[in-house]
């Protein structure tokens, strides 16, 4: 872990009318390597009461010339 780095962030989504939450977001990205990015997000509907959501595992690699 040479230089690691943690970005984490949210998106909500209102309904003006009645003022309550309809859906949102969540994730988090980590760098444990250069050009390596391992995330977990998830998201779900409010509308939904029983429903979970879903989940993401996320994983990007940038290759190079080398």
């Amino acid at each position: 872990m040479i230089n690691p780095s943690i970005v984490a962030g949210m998106t909500l989504v209102f309904d003006a009318k009645n003022s309550k939450v309809t859906k949102y977001d969540v994730g988090t990205t980590f760098e444990p390597a250069d050009n390596l990015f391992v995330g977990l997000r998830h998201e779900t509907s409010i509308k939904e009461k029983m429903a979970l959501g879903k989940t993401f595992l996320l994983f990007f690699h940038r290759a190079s010339a080398i």
